[in-house]
């Protein structure tokens, strides 16, 4: 009767080892989690911001590459396309704009005519765009050149580029 009595359970040695055992790799796995999830996080920031500017850029080069009679100032450039007057930014656009030395600078979520009409599109980032025409030395050819700066809710720089979009009518 004592042999069955003496075989109930777990040791206290048996459940300390275990509870270590346990308390070790849930340490491993609490210190590593999060690393993992903010470069989540941070990639899909880097993914969304990288579409708007790819969409802000191929609006840009959409519009501008046949604009013609292009007005710049602290209001935006003013052009022709077609038959169609239009401005870039749409007016309606919540930005702050400067025109200085040459450069526009836009500066905010604009609104791009056939690309970007609903400001929502920009969800908690904004946009810096620096505008300046300059020629091409080979040629003499008038370029566009555009750069892109997406920026964070906490301004932070999530990606960068600048493009440049050849004017077909000079």
């Amino acid at each position: 009767m004592k042999d069955k009595m003496d075989n109930k359970g777990f040791t206290l040695l048996e459940m300390v080892l275990t509870v270590g055992i346990i308390s070790i790799l849930i340490g491993g796995v609490v210190t590593v989690v999060p690393q993992w999830l903010s470069q989540y996080i941070m990639l899909k920031q880097t993914a969304a911001a990288t579409e708007v500017m790819d969409v802000v850029a191929s609006g840009i080069e959409e519009e501008m590459s046949f604009s013609r009679n292009r007005i710049w100032g602290t209001h935006g450039v003013s052009y022709v396309t077609g038959e169609r007057v239009c401005m870039l930014p749409l007016k309606d656009s919540p930005v702050e704009m400067t025109y200085a030395d040459g450069r526009l600078v836009i500066r905010g979520k604009p609104k791009i005519y056939g690309a970007v009409f609903d400001t929502a599109f920009y969800k908690d980032m904004t946009v810096q765009l620096t505008m300046w025409e300059t020629k091409r030395t080979r040629d003499g050819i008038s370029i566009l050149m555009t750069q892109i700066e997406v920026f964070s809710a906490k301004g932070q720089l999530l990606c960068s580029e600048t493009k440049p979009t050849v004017y077909y009518n000079p």
